[in-house]
């Protein structure tokens, strides 16, 4: 018997909004209960600002995403199946990934900002300043590589039991196009990062 792929909307729907919504979750708690600057040290391990040139900024931030992406795709590869719907172990590190970000958020963690932003709505709002802030894009377009892959699962695990076929790894064209998408998200969040790093200097 074939089994029947759920719907790709309803996947994307329901990845973007938990993380997205966890995202947040987890920046409310972190204001409240963790100081200032808390992930700073580790996110300055990460900051690409010596870089010379935009077009260098823009690779260095680019290769940096793609190893959690690739990482993401390979954790897509196994999952828990759940009355016809496969939960891959890459929403581990979907979970993981937003839970930092959201500390970060939620705390000011940011490399490149030495004063922090007072208050929690001021902070919450910056997100959805997409021409200069490169979190929702990069999150976004995650999640769409996850949702994409989520049904192409060749390790499925059902009832306890796995099972292995290697012909679950077929996208459609849908699949695809999502998949595609996810990947031009991280660019675009790669090109606004730049931007903004090099505003700032």
């Amino acid at each position: 018997m074939t089994k029947q792929k759920p719907n790709l909307r309803e996947t994307i729907l329901r990845t973007v909004f938990f993380f997205i919504a966890w995202f947040f979750i987890a920046a409310i708690i972190s204001y409240f209960t963790l100081p200032d600057g808390i992930l700073r040290s580790s996110n300055e391990a990460k900051d690409v600002s010596e870089q010379s040139s935009f077009l260098a900024f823009v690779f260095s931030i680019v290769i940096r995403n793609l190893i959690p992406a690739i990482g993401l795709c390979i954790g897509c590869l196994a999952a828990i199946r759940i009355r016809n719907c496969n939960y891959p172990f890459a929403y581990l590190g979907l979970f993981t990934m937003f839970t930092i970000n959201g500390v970060t958020l939620g705390t000011w963690s940011f490399s490149v900002t030495h004063e922090a932003v007072p208050g929690l709505f001021p902070r919450l709002l910056r997100t959805f300043d997409l021409l200069h802030r490169a979190g929702l894009w990069e999150m976004v377009g995650l999640c769409l590589l996850v949702a994409a892959l989520t049904n192409a699962a060749i390790v499925q695990i059902s009832d306890g039991k796995p099972v292995i076929d290697a012909k679950n790894f077929k996208l459609t064209k849908s699949e695809i196009l999502c998949l595609v998408c996810g990947f031009l998200l991280l660019v675009v969040a790669a090109v606004v990062e730049s931007n903004a790093v090099i505003t700032r200097m």
